[in-house]
């Protein structure tokens, strides 16, 4: 799921004596192209700005914003730093770098940031909206639990908010808590792609494969190219035995996202399903190397090396699964490799 996180643009809504009138224009013209989305336009206006006074820390923290936009994580994470060396309170810049950590996926730093905003902005939605999406990172699901909670208390009406609670409880298979968010999220904004999305993986998990597909498909209507909602229709098609679907499907979220590591893992599910031992081998060792966190992969393993008759490694395999408590896992732990 992509996470949405806000930054905070600084107005300047007055000129103190002493302030160099050029330096406000770029400013000032710098930021209505921030708002307009005209982010290269932005930059160069914030440059002009910082020629004028090098120690004009507001300044680097728009520009920092507008590199962000672009994916330039790195030249805004050093106006971040830079605004914060100038002005070393300076919350909205350490917000917004905050952001950027997480964007670059350093996910500890992200969070020391998050806890020094809070002294300042202790009731803001948005602060505890992003600590709940690192600590969602962290894998500190609890953690990530009341700070979403702490959110929605603060502001009840932001879809994405239930979406990522829902999806913290998902991780924690909780599922009817989950989708009771989920619907929250669409009574809110009926258009939010993620709801559908996540309430397609729980209807697979609860073996309602056609309703899953139902909710996959309305996700892909409101976004048809979206990868992850591809790799995931391909997942119900492989639990529908629908190969040739499934594939289509997959090969095509992983031509848009080759960074998924899901999608490889899912691309060997069809491999084992054809019956091909060695290439779905590969794609769920591909899979462990990029992440192994994601789910199943060890039981799909096991499965792999059965097929193949070499049952130690495969009951190797489903007691990590089974450690990990994945329903599959334990039930092929105790079929298979607790006789005798």
């Amino acid at each position: 799921m992509k996470n949405v996180l806000y930054y905070f643009i600084l107005m300047l809504l007055g000129c103190t004596g002493g302030v160099d009138q050029a330096k406000k224009q770029f400013f000032l013209r710098g930021t209505e192209q921030l708002n307009l989305r005209e982010y290269k336009q932005a930059i160069y206006f914030f440059s002009e700005a910082l020629v004028k006074d090098s120690m004009y820390a507001v300044a680097y923290n728009n520009r920092g914003i507008a590199y962000y936009e672009l994916n330039e994580y790195r030249r805004a994470l050093n106006d971040y730093n830079r605004a914060l060396e100038i002005e070393p309170d300076f919350a909205d810049a350490l917000y917004n770098r905050s952001n950027t950590f997480f964007a670059l996926k350093k996910y500890r730093r992200s969070l020391q940031d998050l806890k020094r905003i809070k002294l300042t902005y202790s009731d803001s939605a948005y602060v505890y909206f992003a600590e709940g999406l690192v600590k969602s990172e962290l894998k500190d699901y609890d953690g990530a639990l009341i700070a979403f909670d702490r959110a929605i208390k603060l502001e009840s009406e932001n879809p994405e908010t239930y979406i990522n609670r829902g999806t913290t409880k998902y991780y924690l298979q909780d599922l009817e808590a989950a989708k009771m968010d989920l619907l929250a999220a669409l009574a809110i904004d009926p258009s939010q792609a993620n709801a559908y999305n996540l309430r397609a993986l729980i209807e697979v998990e609860l073996g309602n494969n056609i309703e899953a597909l139902n909710q996959i498909n309305q996700a892909l209507s409101i976004s048809r190219s979206q990868p992850f909602f591809l790799n995931n229709r391909g997942f119900i098609y492989l639990k529908m035995s629908d190969l040739e679907q499934a594939e289509r499907d997959i090969n095509q979220s992983i031509i848009i996202d080759p960074e998924n590591p899901w999608a490889y893992r899912n691309k060997g599910i069809f491999y084992l399903e054809k019956g091909l031992l060695s290439d779905a081998k590969r794609l769920f060792y591909q899979t462990k190397t990029m992440d192994p966190s994601v789910k199943l992969l060890e039981f799909y393993l096991g499965q792999t090396h059965l097929l193949a008759q070499n049952i130690d490694s495969a009951c190797w395999y489903w007691k990590i699964s089974n450690l990990k408590k994945e329903a599959a896992g334990m039930e092929a732990f105790e079929r298979h490799c607790q006789q005798g």
